[in-house]
């Protein structure tokens, strides 16, 4: 039986869910206590409208028509319908264009793809069954994000495809499973066997020592001109860091010392920066000419 003592790996697999629309998405992210941040954002009608195009390809290709490009904007897709013929006898293929597939963001708020060719009204089809949804392709940052966040994973690939999560979040990563597996996507959970624990101890001190580099970078560059709003952003950050450090050292046995010694440090500062910003904002009069200290 696997102990998850050391942490898991995870991994999702996309097999096509059921395209739903985002509130559909919400709902049943409520009703699993996942936060609603785990839901994808539409990826727009200029999107479907390629995706419907993809879909239709194949099946048009069967039937003898084969769609070729004429002109493709961010506003507007026009798309010739040609019908191939092919004598086996003289090995030719004879194309000739029979209609258009077109769609436009101006035309009728971009609610349809035009056209009365068959070939078109099956993009159409395939158009309204997309338009408005979530489909499989846009889960995959949302995933990542919400491991990478607030399941304090690490990725283990640069290409973000597998994750190495701690102990301690593994309730949250067990919930995201079965609301996952509701939408159609499966999130794989794997234990760490004892001769693998090097992969993560190594990516997660890496990981580590990129995030401090990044941080400590930043707030080299801070002069107390910054917003509030950047402060209290990065303070979050160190405590998250800190948080996520803490996590590793007790599962991996990572060394987070030097980490913590740093961020300490960082947060320190940045606290400064905001004690004087906010003190400044309170001092201010409210018809304080703003251009007095163009810094602030």
């Amino acid at each position: 039986m696997p102990t998850f003592s050391t942490g898991a790996f995870v991994w999702s697999t996309t097999e096509n869910p059921e395209p739903r629309t985002p509130e559909d998405i919400a709902a049943l992210a409520d009703a699993h206590q996942i936060p609603l941040s785990i839901v994808p954002p539409y990826a727009g009608d200029r999107t479907s409208v390629s995706r419907a195009l993809d879909a239709s390809r194949s099946t048009l290709t069967k039937d003898g028509w084969v769609l070729r490009k004429i002109r493709s904007t961010p506003t507007l897709v026009v798309q010739a319908i040609m019908h191939e013929t092919k004598d086996q006898a003289a090995e030719t293929v004879d194309m000739t264009q029979q209609a258009r597939v077109r769609w436009s963001c101006e035309s009728r708020n971009g609610s349809h793809v035009e056209g009365d060719h068959p070939a078109a009204r099956a993009v159409d089809t395939e158009y309204q069954h997309l338009r408005g949804k979530i489909v499989g392709a846009d889960w995959t940052a949302s995933i990542t994000k919400y491991l990478l966040g607030d399941c304090m994973a690490q990725s283990m690939r640069s290409d973000g495809r597998v994750f190495y999560v701690p102990p301690h979040t593994l309730p949250q990563v067990k919930a995201l499973v079965v609301f996952l597996r509701v939408i159609g996507i499966d999130l794989v959970i794997n234990d760490i066997q004892p001769e693998s624990l090097h992969v993560p101890q190594r990516l997660a001190e890496n990981g580590l020592a990129k995030a401090l580099e990044d941080l400590t970078a930043e707030v080299e560059a801070f002069d107390g001109s910054q917003n509030a709003t950047t402060y209290r952003s990065r303070i979050a950050l160190y405590q998250d860091l800190r948080k996520r450090a803490t996590m590793y050292k007790e599962a991996l046995g990572v060394g987070v010392e030097q980490a913590e010694a740093a961020l300490a440090t960082l947060e320190t500062k940045v606290q400064a920066f905001l004690s004087l910003r906010e003190q400044f904002i309170l001092t201010t009069p409210a018809s304080a000419d703003p251009v007095v200290d163009p810094k602030w």
